[in-house]
């Protein structure tokens, strides 16, 4: 059953949620998730630009989809980072006839300073959830869309799409500044719609 966002926080204290590590629990190492080259053709912004989605993904405990390649199966991810609400992530994960989607959100707005895993949510999906997925992926041109748009507009308040992709040792990243093409938006949204989380239209941006 779908849920909102604050209804899922709402759950934070319940069953596979988030709770603080014990004293004695090895500390979260973070890996590396990005090439910086590939995300702006502009040395320092991309390093600026992988150490803010690498923290994010970090907080969220999510892996590295560089890593992740070296291991059978399709993978993919919808890093949302809005100004005004939580980071959240959506990795959706097929490996032979069993796909998944792993929903996590963060405690508060990236704009507060670090946070930490407020949340998380695991979905078994159908065959008929999965090709929905292929089908948006076509859409939106996924895998031949380049990483970065020239056409970006930054502003002081928007949204990063993030979305990875991962075939069978293949990896891909589309990167958009609060896209204006329906097909990205759609993807993203699916994806969210994938891990059970409704979001109202006013906070989708």
């Amino acid at each position: 059953m779908p849920l909102s966002l604050p209804v899922l926080l709402a759950l934070a204290a319940g069953v596979g949620c988030a709770r603080p590590r014990p004293a004695t629990e090895v500390a979260w190492t973070r890996p590396e998730y990005f090439d910086p080259a590939t995300l702006h053709g502009e040395p320092a912004v991309g390093r600026a630009r992988q150490e803010w989605y690498a923290a994010t993904l970090s907080s969220l405990l999510e892996p590295s989809f560089l890593e992740l390649a070296r291991r059978p199966g399709q993978t993919y991810r919808f890093l949302w980072l809005r100004h005004w609400h939580a980071p959240l992530s959506v990795r959706v994960s097929r490996v032979g006839d069993q796909a998944v989607a792993d929903l996590r959100v963060l405690e508060r707005p990236s704009a507060a300073g670090p946070s930490r895993l407020r949340a998380r949510r695991r979905v078994v999906l159908d065959a008929q959830d999965w090709t929905g997925l292929l089908d948006h992926l076509q859409a939106a041109g996924f895998w031949t869309a380049p990483t970065r748009d020239p056409h970006d507009q930054l502003g002081p308040e928007g949204a990063r799409w993030v979305i990875e992709g991962l075939d069978e040792g293949r990896v891909h990243v589309v990167d958009r500044f609060s896209p204006d093409d329906p097909a990205v938006v759609a993807l993203g949204l699916y994806m969210v719609g994938l891990a059970g989380l409704t979001v109202p239209p006013r906070e989708v941006y």
